[in-house]
């Protein structure tokens, strides 16, 4: 079953969005923590950076990172 995960930049006015699709048919449906924990991956893996805010993850985009 695809996934679909999407990640935005929290730097104040940046627009940028990370959309990834994880193929595959496992034949089981993902929970929201496992979902979030492919999306963190995979926009670490292309140049996000994430960090921890108070209570969630706080993810910065490569131009913003820079």
């Amino acid at each position: 079953m695809p996934t679909g995960v999407a990640v935005v930049c929290d730097t104040d006015d940046c627009l940028a969005i990370y959309l990834a699709v994880e193929t595959g048919n496992d034949g089981d449906e993902r929970s929201a923590n496992d979902v979030s924990q492919l999306a963190r991956k995979a926009a670490e893996g292309d140049g996000w950076v994430i960090s921890f805010g108070f209570t969630q993850p706080v993810m910065t985009c490569p131009g913003c990172a820079d």
